[in-house]
């Protein structure tokens, strides 16, 4: 008897940032990777949040899924950043 194990193959982990927002001057606000997929079953992914532009701001952790932080005061309808969202790894 013969007895061939094939592993599965190994898919790429898909980052999904979330959706534009629109937040008032000093709101709270969260970012939201929760819809990332690891592409393979009983992975975990890791997250790297990092801003792309806009007035600086500090997330309260850049590698959890919904990270936060408070609006900067600005002018009505400014842009206040734009994000990126990777997932560089996956355990499991």
């Amino acid at each position: 008897m013969t007895i061939t194990v094939t592993a599965p193959a190994n898919s790429a982990p898909t980052a999904a940032a979330g959706a534009d927002q629109r937040v008032a001057s000093g709101a709270a606000v969260t970012l939201d990777g929760s819809a990332s997929d690891p592409g393979n079953a009983g992975q975990s992914l890791t997250y790297a949040w990092t801003q792309t532009s806009g007035p600086n701001v500090v997330l309260s952790d850049a590698r959890v899924a919904q990270p936060g932080f408070t609006a900067p005061r600005s002018c009505p309808g400014m842009r206040i950043g734009c994000w990126n969202l990777r997932s560089p790894s996956m355990t499991g």
